[in-house]
Formats: structure tokens, sequence, C-alpha cells
């Protein structure tokens, strides 16, 4: 409950903000069809080498409300294989992109990861962690249909169970915007 509250406020403040200012003669509402203002993003990685493995999928989709603001939806899936033992990272979020300048964007992202560690009893359990990232970044290609962006992002929530150091920098393509 408390993970769609902070997501419905985000992108509440997202949408406010950009009724905030329109230029004249541009209502800043698109006019395509709903397939045409969906958005493609994500990333994919992988890291090989001796005794360790590591691959990462997290494809992402979102919507163009308007010229600068594009909610989604994202899913993760990394797999480890370190030392002889694998193990692997899943989950999803809920992030809004706003288009502040041309090319930079302020980026928030509210994300539950499922990932093993060990309890007390140095047993190892998987666990349901949240990480709220917020940042910003750089968006190549804005407007020619495939782009790169480069964003820097902290978790303001901290859990000592993150995978994530603050500050976490992402990188990957998006496909029209």
């Amino acid at each position: 409950m408390r993970a769609l509250l902070i997501s419905f406020t985000l992108l509440a403040c997202g949408v406010f903000a950009s009724a905030q200012y329109v230029e004249e003669g541009n209502t800043g509402v698109r006019n395509e069809s709903f397939s045409q203002r969906l958005v493609f993003a994500g990333g994919l990685g992988a890291n090989f080498g001796t005794g360790f493995t590591i691959v990462d999928v997290s494809p992402m989709v979102g919507y163009q409300l308007t010229d600068r603001l594009i909610p989604g939806i994202g899913a993760n899936y990394t797999f480890y294989q370190l030392a002889g033992q694998s193990f692997s990272i899943y989950g999803g979020s809920l992030w809004t992109r706003y288009m502040i300048a041309d090319n930079f964007f302020a980026h928030t992202e509210y994300q539950q990861l499922n990932l093993p560690f060990y309890n007390f009893a140095n047993q190892q359990v998987r666990a349901w962690v949240p990480m709220w990232l917020a940042g910003g970044g750089y968006h190549s290609g804005r407007g020619a249909g495939l782009g790169f962006s480069i964003m820097v992002l902290w978790d303001l929530i901290g859990d000592p169970r993150s995978p994530y150091q603050n500050p976490l920098v992402r990188g990957g393509v998006m496909m029209g915007f």
C-alpha cells in the first residue's frame, strides 16, 4: 500500500508540474494514438570472468502523457554465478521520467526486488526488498526514435539488504521518445 501511495504521489506531482507551463499554441498534450505514445526502454548486460557470471535483463515500457512526462512499469531479472554458487534477483518497478530540458531528465522509480540473503541462523532465505530511486540523467537522440540514456540515482530508502550502493549509475536505451 505504501508503494502504491508513493507511486501515485510521484505521478501526480509530475502531472501537476507539467501542467504549469504551456507554450503558446501548444497544449503539451500528445495527439498520437495509444500505440504511438508507448515508449520502450531498458537495459541488457552481461559480465563473464574467471569464476563469475552476471547476466542482467531489465525491460521497461512507458506511456508518453505529454511531451515531457512519461510514467511506466518495468521488470528486473539478474542472474549471478559466483564461486560455484548461483542465485537470481527478480522484481518489478513503477517509474516516472520528466524532461527538464532538451536532453536532461529527472527520474524516480519505486522498485521491489526479491533476493536471497542469509538470516541470523545463517540460512539462505528470500525476501522482498523495497528501493526508491531518485535522480536524473541525459538522453541522446530525443525525437530520433532511438536514443541512449545515462542516469545517476540514489536509493532513498536505504534498506541494508539492497543490492545497490549510492550513487547508482545506470545506462540504457529508449525507443519511441
